[in-house]
């Protein structure tokens, strides 16, 4: 007989399915939202690195003031002179402490100085070397008497940037004589008083107005010479003249 043939359909391989892993359910509520993690705080403050600390350095030790070149010598009154003006002047050789006051302040000239009556006079500085008294008409100071710089009274001065001022030492005392002034004012006598005057006429004379005292009261020497009058005659009664010299 005839062959038989029998027809199959072709037949397509299909894909092997991957299983798909369902996601792990984290327990808990579903709805909560997602938390955000917190950052990290940063320390208010931070303990501070401590340095190490070194030994304090040893001060350098001071030379003994006897070891010091150079220290100023204290003050040395030089002069003293009556001025045109009628102030008493006094000079020192260099530069003083002032004996701690400043320059116009005033102060009694006996705490620095010794000369008639300098207990009742008034000084102050003009310079750090100089020194004047204004109230000389309160004093017997003359030309010729003595001025004593007491001892201990006055210190050099010490010169800002100079650190061993403490090594300074006193001044020990000096003594000068008043001098009389370079340009002396001469004295200017001014008389006034009546011209003429009877005989039983009190006569008085004024000279007030004269100068040249320079600060001081002045003395006045009297002095009456005959003379003439208008009609020629003159003083002749002896114990009248004498009575007005004497006046």
């Amino acid at each position: 007989g005839l062959p038989t043939a029998t027809l199959s359909e072709p037949t397509t391989q299909l894909p092997t399915a991957v299983p798909i892993p369902r996601p792990t359910v984290t327990p808990g509520n579903p709805t909560l939202p997602p938390t955000t993690a917190s950052p990290t705080q940063i320390p208010s403050s931070t303990q501070p690195t401590l340095s190490p600390t070194s030994f304090p350095s040893v001060a350098p030790t001071q030379l003994p003031c006897d070891q010091i070149e150079g220290l100023a010598s204290p003050p040395v009154l030089t002069s003293s002179a009556f001025l045109s003006s009628g102030y008493l002047t006094f000079t020192l050789d260099s530069s003083s402490n002032m004996a701690d006051k400043t320059v116009g302040a005033s102060f009694t000239c006996a705490d620095i100085l010794l000369f008639p009556d300098s207990a009742f006079a008034t000084c102050y500085f003009v310079t750090t070397n100089r020194i004047e008294s204004v109230d000389v008409s309160t004093i017997d100071a003359a030309v010729g008497d003595s001025v004593t710089l007491l001892s201990g009274s006055l210190e050099p001065e010490c010169v800002p940037g100079f650190a061993r001022c403490d090594c300074f030492v006193t001044n020990e005392a000096s003594t000068v004589m008043i001098s009389a002034p370079e340009n002396p004012i001469t004295p200017v006598a001014i008389v006034e008083g009546p011209d003429a005057t009877s005989i039983c006429e009190l006569l008085q004379l004024d000279a007030y107005q004269s100068s040249g005292g320079s600060g001081r009261i002045m003395t006045y020497n009297w002095n009456i010479s005959r003379s003439a009058s208008d009609d020629g005659n003159m003083i002749s009664d002896e114990a009248n003249f004498a009575a007005i010299e004497s006046a």
